[in-house]
């Protein structure tokens, strides 16, 4: 094989290559490497904000292929800093995020009419919280992984109190 035949090949494979990439993920609008733009997903989902560097950051709308949607800051692809993240099903987190994952501060409005609001961690409430449940009832206290850890207080909607 001579070397012209070995670049043709690799300059074939190259474009091809190219072509594949461009044709499912794309800025559609704007500058993506760095600015303001709109760039599409494979997967469906549409990110609308800031670039840096090439990467999502600053602050920034993406809305995802299964429905979701997260209106918020960014830091190097990552959510970052405050933001609202809408579910499908209707749930509603509004707080703070770390590396994409609830963390530290926020406030859960589930489509049941339960809301929770207090710390939470990898996603989780854990730490300090308030649940407050459809039926009147109300627990105050610890969290930890989603359950209640520690020191708490519940109230029951006959008006009895369980502290402990």
């Amino acid at each position: 094989m001579t070397n012209t035949s070995v670049f043709r090949i690799y300059t074939c494979l190259l474009l091809m290559l190219l072509i594949h990439t461009t044709t499912f993920t794309q800025c559609i609008e704007g500058n993506c490497i760095n600015g303001i733009g709109t760039f599409k997903y494979p997967s469906g989902a549409k990110y609308s904000g800031n670039f840096e560097n090439n990467k999502i950051h600053g602050k920034g709308t993406l809305y995802f292929g299964n429905g979701d949607v997260y209106f918020g800051y960014w830091i190097n692809n990552y959510r970052d800093g405050t933001g609202k993240y809408i579910f499908a099903t209707g749930d509603v987190y509004k707080g703070e995020f770390k590396k994409s994952k609830f963390e530290g501060k926020g406030m859960m409005n589930y489509a049941d009419g339960k809301v929770y609001d207090g710390q939470w961690r990898d996603n989780l409430p854990s730490g300090a919280g308030k649940y407050l449940y459809v039926n009147g009832e109300k627990y105050e206290g610890n969290l930890k992984n989603g359950k209640r850890h520690g020191q708490g207080q519940m109230v029951y909607q006959d008006g009895s109190i369980y502290e402990g």
